[in-house]
Parts: structure tokens; sequence; C-alpha cells
């Protein structure tokens, strides 16, 4: 079987390659999963999953690999596309649902912890401009126009991008990150939510994030946590693991390791339970293979915010990689000033510090 996937030539109606190796450390990889299916949007096509022999590093990649030229046609019924609503129409039970979640937010105190999302972690920065990367719906993109930043989005899809310009009414440029070729250091914040598990090549994609942001800018990425308290218990029917749309998947050391081979030499990475309720939710769907069937819910309610309640203690209790998502925020440093003294860097000085020094060594 697993030779099977590695030399197979297309899935279902898209071609594939394969991918043995690590693309971080370059290790062989294992068989993680195989026979997975695409519970959510049903693309056709069986996929399997490798995970890094490597202990040390353990990504999670798609093996065979969708082509560049043909990965647009496993988003040919994704939600920026078709509007699909992954838990069907609106109804009694889904209005439950979003009550029972507010209340359970507020009973655990996750409701600053969503605020930080829902404002991209950008709460501590002044506002500026702002490019979303794989913008969606353009809601959030939107959400942050109204707070004071100049908004950009970008999106792989001509339709999508069409139709969240005229939702919103601010720019989104179609094509790859490395394509748009954005001036160098020209944007003071870039977010990529839930975007770098669908990147064919990571590395490029934060390098080229890294080069178009100013200094003392912010780069904020969010992907799922393949570590997470859900991935250990549901395992092939955990949301995070959306095959065939999702080509890697990170833990906090994998998500360390790129952005270091990125050109990042520092960076904050944390797991967040803030969107745990959805995907135990979407998880349990896919565990009982009624995806969108709004009445198999109440079944299971009080198992999956139990296993919610117990992600969000263990994050309390510093077990500090269980949460469902990682948040990667990296801040890139202002460019210091190089003066002939020894080894010594100085930054630079304003004029009026250096006529009080000036003064000050001439009274001496």
């Amino acid at each position: 079987m697993d030779m099977t996937f590695s030399t197979a030539r297309s899935i279902g109606d898209m071609r594939v390659e394969p991918r043995p190796a690590c693309m971080l450390c370059g290790s062989e990889g294992h068989v993680l999963y195989e026979s997975l299916i695409d519970h959510q949007y049903g693309v056709p096509g069986i996929w399997s999953l490798r995970e890094c022999s490597n202990t040390r590093c353990s990504l999670v990649w798609q093996d065979p690999m969708i082509t560049p030229e043909d990965l647009p046609l496993a988003y040919k019924s994704y939600y920026t596309h078709a509007g699909h609503d992954a838990f069907g129409p609106e109804n009694i039970w889904s209005r439950t649902f979003s009550l029972l979640d507010r209340l359970m937010a507020k009973l655990h105190g996750l409701n600053a912890e969503r605020q930080r999302f829902r404002q991209g972690f950008l709460d501590d920065r002044p506002p500026g401009s702002l490019l979303d990367i794989g913008c969606g719906s353009g809601d959030f993109a939107a959400t942050m126009r109204a707070r004071g930043w100049a908004v950009r989005g970008t999106d792989a899809d001509p339709d999508a991008a069409r139709d969240v310009a005229h939702k919103h009414g601010f720019q989104v440029d179609v094509g790859e990150i490395h394509d748009l070729a954005y001036p160098s250091g020209s944007i003071d914040a870039i977010t990529a939510r839930h975007v770098i598990e669908h990147v064919r090549d990571p590395q490029r994609f934060v390098r080229e994030c890294w080069r178009i942001l100013k200094p003392g800018g912010r780069l904020v990425l969010v992907t799922p946590n393949v570590a997470s308290l859900g991935h250990q218990l549901y395992r092939e029917h955990w949301q995070g693991l959306e095959p065939p749309r999702h080509l890697f998947l990170y833990g906090r050391n994998t998500l360390e390791q790129l952005a270091s081979a990125s050109g990042i030499e520092s960076a904050e990475i944390f797991s967040t339970a803030q969107g745990a309720s959805y995907i135990f939710r979407s998880s349990e769907r896919i565990r009982a293979g009624r995806y969108d069937a709004a009445e198999s819910w109440p079944r299971t309610l009080l198992q999956y915010w139990l296993w919610q309640s117990r992600e969000i203690r263990s994050l309390r209790n510093g077990i500090s990689e269980c949460g469902e998502e990682l948040v990667l925020l990296a801040d890139k440093p202002v460019r210091t000033s190089l003066h002939a003294a020894g080894n010594r860097i100085f930054a630079p000085v304003n004029p009026e510090q250096q006529l009080r020094r000036r003064m000050t060594a001439c009274s001496a």
C-alpha cells in the first residue's frame, strides 16, 4: 500500500508526484494515515499522509502530493468558491450550538483569546498597512479596516477575489505571494491565517512574506496544530487533516524550524484553544460519517465540550502544545546603523542627543 501511494501518478482527476522525504530535514517519512477521503467538500480520491521519522522534526505532509498545476481542482467546491457552509443552513441546532459555545467561552475565560484572534494578534500594534494573504471571505480584513488599518488581500481564485472586492470594497490581488512581487519592506503587518498548510513551498512563502514586511512590522501565521489534543483523540478523523487541501501539518518544533530556515531569527510560537469547539465539532461529524447532519450533534455535545474543557485546563497548567491551532508572531528587526568602532553596533542617535553629548564633553 505504501508503495502504491508513493508511485501513484494521479488520484481522482488530479495529477500527483511522490514526496517521500521531509522538506525540512530531509529524513524519510513513514505512512501516518492512508485511505483518507475529503469529508467536507467531497473532492474525489483517496489520500495518504506521511510523518517525518526524525523525532526532533515530526513534520506531516501529503504523499504523493498534488502537482501545482492541478492543485486548484481541490478547491472547486471550497467555501470561497461556492459559499459552502460547513454545518449546513442556519437552523435551531446551529443557533443552539453558537449560544452554548459563547457561554462555554465565557465560563472558561476564552473571550480575551478569541478577541486577540479576531484582531489578528495585532491588538498591541498601531494601525498601518495590512496584507491578508488568502483573505477568504474578506470579513477579517474588513474588520481590521474598521479598526483603522489600510487593508489589502490576496487569493488564488479570481472569482473569490472579485466577490470579496465587490462585497467589501478593498483590493484583492490574485496569485501566489511570490508572483505578486510586492516591494521589499513595504507592509506593516502580514497575516496568513490557515494558509500555510495549503502551500506547496512553505519556505519560499515565508521568505517572501519576510522580504516585503517593513522593519518593525509583524508577520502572523495561524495553522492547525498536529500535536493538539484533538488530533490525539480523533486521529484520522481530526478536522485539521482536511485532505487533500492541507499539504503540510506542523507542530511547534517544525514551525520553529520553518521560520529559522526562512530567515526569521526570533519568533513567538504558541498554541491556542480559541477555535477548539469548531474543530471538535467538525471532527466528531467526520468520525460519525455525518458531516452535514445537524441532528448528529446532540449525541456528542457533552463529550466534545468536555474535551474542550480538558484542553483549556491543560494549556492553563503549562502543557503549552495541546491547543488546536498554532500561532507564530514574528516582529522584523528594525535596521541599525553600523559605525566603524571595533565590532560594536550603534543605533542611530538623534541630533538633540548628539548636541548634549558634545556639550558635556566640552565642559569636562
